[in-house]
């Protein structure tokens, strides 16, 4: 035991104080709380004489062994009363040079009997007539100040349920709305600033928390949004302080546990984090909080790439993403080039990310015309991220002005019509076909075959996920379309080189949006790898490429591979023309070439006018480029 607290020290007390603490120190819980009320008093100077009386009123032997020796009402002499106000001094500082009353090398000595009351008050503090928010702040507050001690700090952490009492402290801090001057909150995160979490004391956590790690996650993100709860709120170094140890506890649980990452979504974490990048760019925002900007960056990342939801990115956008990318620190541009060339870019295939994408340039729009701006380091990113934003939002402007027609012909193969948005009929039963009007459904169900697939077009439907809407798949069809007539003529050459390679095969055409920029190419039906037609899609495949065969060559399948979630997912568009003229043509071309292994600029003069002439007739100007 560290002499400090050692009885004999009371001695040295003058008479009155000296009477007051050997009562105090033989069970007089009055002569206890006048000790209290004397080491609280600025003008006494004699704190750690007093030391003694608390440690030995936190003997554990008063602990009541038997619950029927708990009673609400504590009498002021129990040893519970008195374990309390023994609790209550540790906090209290010197009025002469601001230190606790307690020697710092006896803090050690002082933890074990501390634990063991908190532990035991919190386990049964329920039976007391004690606030749980005032009790979890003590507790917080005297766990920091034996904190600040590197001998004690490891005995605190190195003790098996801290973190449990800490935890269930910090859900009573939050369910309270607490704020920071209640001393037992900042007290809280700054023991979780400096602990090491491993999978045990994250355990621990979770246990406090409630006891699953969607509990802990909700918690985690209440606490984010209790004090940043938009995004135009300063982040003070206060604040600072009672939100670094959240980030960096969020960063540390990379956690694939889909319970946890689900209540990260539904709680608003992504939101949460963006207005604390926002927030830290404000002027009246302290300073250095650049480390917690990166690693709130950092955690979005891999929330986003985790499950690459369009719906999260749009989440994401909503709460001021662009915002936050334009206004962040040199230190986060490995994240900003992530974002803007990988994270973003696959998500503008949906509607609900481009128009909020639009939104947020406006907003951003002085800051990005800006020579800082055009100076830094992200803006060659920035510059990669609108050469792919800028073509989606010419075919997002077109769409909803509604000035161009949709990518959807009718399905009846004996009308072909293509139809604007507003004329289209979608059957009520497969939800897939697309009519120009009751006439024509009417005759593809009773001579087009449609009565045979209907039934196994369903489950293409039903397998769409719900965060995929109407109006995305609308605009999808819209892009797609838009994408096809732009790169038609590579597109024609590539499909004349395929039907030379695989004369009579089924070559069909492939958008692919998995990389951001669309990619045009040509396939060979039955060069087409297995895992690319997902037995949802398989229905609409078959029907698909049977009615391609019977239009006679006026059909030509596009296949769409657009970014879903952490996979791929197809759709099929068919482009449909009057006549098969277009077709016929690319066949002869393909076939008044031997042995063609691929087409380059040498055949340029000899097949070049022709296919060219093809593009005139499919009313397509542009230029064949070998």
């Amino acid at each position: 035991m560290h002499p400090s607290l050692s009885l004999e020290n009371v001695l040295q007390l003058a008479p009155t104080e000296r009477i007051l603490a050997i009562s105090a120190v033989h069970g007089s819980g009055l002569a206890l709380l006048e000790i209290f009320d004397l080491v609280s008093d600025p003008e006494f100077r004699l704190q750690e004489l007093l030391a003694p009386v608390f440690f030995a009123n936190l003997d554990p032997s008063g602990i009541p062994r038997q619950l029927s020796d708990i009673h609400p009402d504590v009498d002021i002499d129990s040893p519970i009363a008195r374990a309390v106000a023994s609790l209550r001094s540790l906090p209290i500082h010197s009025a002469v040079d601001g230190s606790v009353i307690f020697a710092e090398e006896a803090l050690p000595d002082m933890w074990p009997r501390v634990w063991r009351w908190i532990r035991w008050l919190d386990k049964h503090g329920g039976r007391l007539a004690l606030s749980s928010l005032d009790s979890y702040s003590l507790y917080c507050e005297v766990i920091s100040t034996l904190h600040t001690h590197t001998d004690t700090r490891k005995l605190i952490y190195d003790t098996p349920g801290v973190r449990v009492v800490m935890a269930r402290a910090w859900a009573t801090f939050v369910g309270k709305r607490c704020t920071p001057e209640r001393a037992g909150y900042v007290g809280l995160c700054r023991f979780l600033l400096e602990d090491t979490p491993s999978y045990d004391t994250i355990q621990e956590l979770v246990q406090g928390a409630g006891g699953s790690q969607p509990d802990l996650a909700k918690l985690m993100v209440a606490h984010l949004k209790l004090f940043i709860p938009r995004h135009d709120v300063p982040i003070s170094n206060e604040t600072s302080t009672l939100i670094r140890p959240v980030v960096q506890l969020f960063k540390t649980i990379n956690s694939t546990v889909e319970e946890w990452n689900s209540e990260l979504f539904s709680q608003g974490l992504v939101r949460a984090l963006v207005f604390i990048m926002r927030s830290s760019a404000l002027p009246s925002s302290g300073e250095d909080n650049d480390a917690m900007v990166d690693d709130c960056f950092i955690i979005l990342i891999r929330l986003l790439m985790l499950t690459r939801q369009h719906k999260h990115i749009a989440d994401a956008l909503e709460a001021g993403l662009l915002h936050a990318i334009v206004l962040s620190p040199p230190t986060a541009t490995l994240s900003v080039q992530c974002l803007l060339t990988l994270v973003l870019p696959l998500a503008t295939a949906y509607y609900s990310v481009l128009h909020k994408i639009r939104t947020g340039l406006e907003e951003v729009k002085d800051i990005t015309r800006s020579s800082d701006f055009w100076a830094s380091d992200k803006y060659k990113f920035w510059t990669q991220f609108m050469e792919v934003v800028e073509h989606r939002l010419e075919v997002l402007r077109r769409y909803e002005q509604g000035d161009w027609l949709s990518g959807r012909h009718c399905d009846n193969l004996d009308c072909g019509k293509r139809m604007r948005t507003a004329e289209q009929s979608r059957c009520s039963g497969c939800g897939t076909s697309y009519y120009c009007s009751k006439e024509c459904q009417t005759r593809d169900w009773q001579e087009g075959g449609h009565r045979k697939v209907c039934a196994r077009l369903k489950i293409l439907l039903l397998d769409d996920p719900e965060t995929v809407s109407a109006r995305d798949r609308s605009f999808m069809w819209a892009l797609a379309h838009f994408d096809y007539l732009t790169n038609k003529p590579s597109l024609y050459v590539k499909r004349i080189s395929a039907m030379n390679k695989y004369p009579g095969e089924v070559v069909f055409s492939v958008l692919d949006y998995t990389s951001g920029a669309v990619e045009p190419g040509v396939r060979v039906l039955k060069a087409l790898p297995p895992s690319e037609v997902t037995p949802a899609f398989q229905a609409l495949w078959e029907e698909g490429v049977a009615r391609a065969a019977r239009s006679g060559g006026r059909i030509h399948l596009v296949l769409l591979r657009i970014p879903e979630g952490r996979a791929c997912r197809s759709r099929l568009l068919n482009m449909q023309s009057d006549t098969s003229a277009i077709n016929d043509g690319l066949e002869a071309i393909a076939r008044s070439i031997p042995n063609l292994d691929t087409l380059d600029s040498k055949h340029s003069a000899l097949i070049g006018p022709k296919i060219q002439a093809l593009l005139r007739q499919d009313g397509c100007n542009a230029n064949v480029d070998f």
